[in-house]
């Protein structure tokens, strides 16, 4: 059988850090339990051609940004924490639309809550000097280490400047 596909997308469901987020000062004084799911559409052209881990996109890479964003800043709305790991998703990686919810424990309300959850979605804007969709690459957007600093972006375009191939 003979298919194309026409989506990519990868789910990262539970990803839990303690952080310092909430409107009183008290919310912010004593770390606190968050839960964040995060779908990433990315191009087809990233989409492994075989069955080797090179090949794929680095999910585990998007987990470790999500627990960045989440213990390194402090936000006292959770539509603001949500917000910065949309920004973060998507200027890190080749993804062309991201969905994020945030999910906060027994958030201080009058009434019993169990938990609160914030979900944003946010599709990339296309910006001038940007790779064509079907240029991006799975995995890391190109042959730098992760932790080099270089953004996805940054990085086609160094990449592009000394190839005319893609990836």
């Amino acid at each position: 059988m003979t298919f194309a596909c026409s989506e990519y997308k990868i789910c990262l469901d539970g990803i839990r850090f303690r952080g310092r987020h909430g409107v009183s000062d008290s919310e912010r004084d004593l770390p606190q339990d968050f839960l964040v799911t995060v779908e990433v559409s990315l191009p087809i052209a990233v989409l492994p051609h075989g069955d080797h881990l090179r090949e794929v996109f680095d999910y585990d890479r998007v987990a470790s940004l999500v627990v960045d964003v989440g213990t390194r800043e402090t936000c006292r709305l959770l539509e603001t924490l949500a917000q910065r790991v949309i920004e973060r998703v998507l200027s890190d990686t080749p993804a062309t639309r991201v969905s994020v919810s945030v999910t906060k424990s027994r958030p201080p309300t009058a009434s019993s809550v169990d938990s609160v959850a914030v979900e944003l979605v946010a599709s990339r804007s296309a910006l001038p000097g940007d790779p064509p969709a079907a240029d991006l690459v799975a995995g890391a957007p190109c042959s730098v280490p992760h932790d080099s600093g270089l953004s996805w972006r940054r990085c086609w375009l160094r990449a592009h400047a000394r190839s005319s191939r893609s990836w």
